[in-house]
């Protein structure tokens, strides 16, 4: 019996492949994006890749200025099971 060619998958749809996880082989669905960009080539320029990049947030987090997931209180949300404790520049009053 022939085979027949494969047919590259529609852009924007939906798949049916199967992939091997832990070493078992699974089906799974998976989107196909519309859109994929051209993958780089060895001469694409690259402008910071090996360059120091600035941190926006340096200052706020060596000052204890910056704020965390942790630091935010909902209200309607439960407290944490321990006392929070303030670790950020130094207001450890256990230290």
């Amino acid at each position: 019996m022939p085979r027949r060619p494969k047919v590259p998958p529609k852009r924007g749809g939906f798949i049916q492949t199967t992939v091997e996880v832990e070493g078992r082989s699974e089906t799974r669905i998976v989107e196909m994006p519309l859109f994929e960009p051209e993958p780089w080539g060895e001469m694409a320029p690259l402008g910071i890749v090996g360059q120091r990049v600035p941190r926006m947030d340096a200052e706020e987090k060596v000052t204890g200025r910056a704020r965390y997931t942790a630091d935010i209180a909902r209200p309607g949300i439960a407290a944490r099971g321990h006392p929070a404790v303030d670790h950020r520049a130094g207001n450890d009053p256990h230290v």
